[in-house]
C-alpha cells in the first residue's frame, strides 16, 4: 500500500476510534492527491515554518528533540495552523516508522488502541511515533534523525527536520495508523508544559 492508502485507512481508524466525535471527511483528504501537484515552493513554505518553530522551541524551552515526538508534532501542528493552514491540510499522524527495513515500535491498531484507552500515564513511555502529515502524503518529522542517531547536530533543526515522501524516502518507510489532531492532548505527560509554554510573557509567538 501507498503512503497515501495507509493514511485514509488511519483518517477511518480515527472515526471509529472516537465515534461521539465529529467524523473526519474522508473524501477531503482523498481530493489531495488528485487535486495537481503540490509545487516545491508550497512544500518548501511549510518547511519553512517547521524550521522557524523548531528553532523557536529549542531556543526557549531546552527540550531534546530525542524526546517528545508528540509534543513536537503538536507544535509544528499549532505553529502551522496559526499561519493559515487547516486542520485538514496539517494533521497530526500516529504510527510506526522502519528505518532501513527495521520498524522502531512494532505497533499496530490493537495495542495503539490500548494506548489511547489508556490516557495519560506518566510512568510510562509512549510507544508510538507521531509526525505531521500534509495534505494527506508528505511527512514532516523533527525527531526521527535524533532518534535513530543520524543527526550531525541534534541542535541543528536544518539538520533534524525530516522532509519525506514516497518519492524521497531516505532510508525511512511510514506506517500512519491514526490521524488524530487530538491526540497530544488525549495521552502525553506534557500537557501542563504545554500550556505554560503557551500562556507564558515569555512564552511561544505561535
Amino acid at each position: 500500500m501507498s503512503y497515501l492508502e495507509k493514511f485514509i485507512e488511519a483518517v477511518k481508524y480515527k472515526n471509529e476510534l472516537f465515534p461521539n466525535e465529529k467524523s473526519l471527511d474522508i473524501e477531503t483528504y482523498k481530493s489531495y492527491s488528485i487535486s495537481g501537484n503540490i509545487s516545491k515552493r508550497e512544500l518548501s513554505d511549510v518547511k519553512e515554518i517547521c524550521l522557524d518553530c523548531l528553532s523557536e522551541v529549542l531556543c526557549k524551552c531546552d527540550m531534546d528533540l530525542r524526546l517528545g515526538c508528540s509534543l513536537y508534532s503538536e507544535l509544528l501542528k499549532e505553529c502551522l495552523c496559526s499561519n493559515g493552514y487547516d486542520g485538514n491540510e496539517i494533521s497530526f499522524t500516529v504510527g510506526d516508522v522502519s528505518y532501513r527495513g527495521k520498524y522502531i515500535y512494532n505497533l499496530n491498531e490493537e495495542k495503539l488502541r490500548c494506548i489511547v484507552e489508556a490516557g495519560r500515564q506518566r510512568d510510562k513511555t509512549l510507544d508510538v511515533h507521531a509526525w505531521i502529515t500534509y495534505k494527506s502524503t508528505f511527512v514532516f518529522d523533527s525527531t526521527i534523525k535524533s532518534n535513530v542517531n543520524i543527526s550531525k547536530d541534534r541542535n541543528n533543526v536544518e539538520d533534524n527536520l525530516l522532509s519525506w515522501d514516497e518519492n524521497n524516502k531516505q532510508e525511512f518507510d511510514y506506517l500512519p495508523l491514526l490521524v488524530d489532531n487530538n491526540f497530544y492532548f488525549r495521552v502525553d505527560e506534557f500537557e501542563e508544559q504545554f500550556i505554560a509554554w503557551r500562556r507564558s510573557p515569555f512564552g511561544l509567538s505561535f
